[in-house]
């Protein structure tokens, strides 16, 4: 990839950016409604993982939503998830990604369709119980808690889980 192709990409999806672009979100999330499938229209796709195969459908972005807590809360009941497309920083997500791999290999090296190339991040159809989230030092490292612990993740958060405003706590 190109340098000045990688610096308009990491701005695009930069946190720090993503306040000015919920106005333009909310506008194109608009726009689409109408022409966008249902999810009852949308049959799915196969995709491949773990030791088998699942049928899926495409996620729904909420990033145009990602400030307002009751909306986004009743994203999560209805799909299980909230997809926040640029939520966190580009650069911050590749290098706790580049250590997570690094001790994977370390630990696991089977693990890898090509162990001379981990950071490839292609695993083994049968890779399991590969032990990483019980990684502690893994999990302290600053790459990983700039993700795991900055300041945009603990604002959603907060947003879904402490909101005032609405009425459904006993939900």
């Amino acid at each position: 990839m190109m340098p000045a192709k990688r610096a308009v990409e990491e701005e695009a999806f930069s946190h720090d950016s993503f306040s000015a672009r919920e106005a333009s979100n909310d506008a194109r999330e608009k726009k689409k409604k109408d022409t966008r499938k249902t999810e009852t229209d949308d049959e799915g796709f196969l995709v491949r993982g773990g030791v088998g195969t699942v049928r899926a459908r495409r996620m729904v972005d909420s990033s145009a939503i990602a400030h307002d807590g009751k909306r986004l809360r009743e994203r999560l009941r209805r799909d299980g998830y909230a997809m926040l497309r640029g939520f966190l920083n580009a650069r911050d997500v590749d290098e706790a990604r580049k250590v997570a791999l690094a001790a994977l290999a370390e630990s696991r090296p089977d693990a890898f369709v090509d162990p001379k190339h981990p950071t490839n991040g292609l695993l083994r159809p049968n890779a399991r119980s590969l032990g990483l989230l019980a990684r502690q030092d893994v999990a302290a490292r600053p790459e990983m808690q700039r993700v795991t612990e900055c300041d945009a993740l603990f604002r959603v958060a907060e947003r879904v889980l402490f909101s005032d405003d609405d009425d459904d706590d006993d939900a």
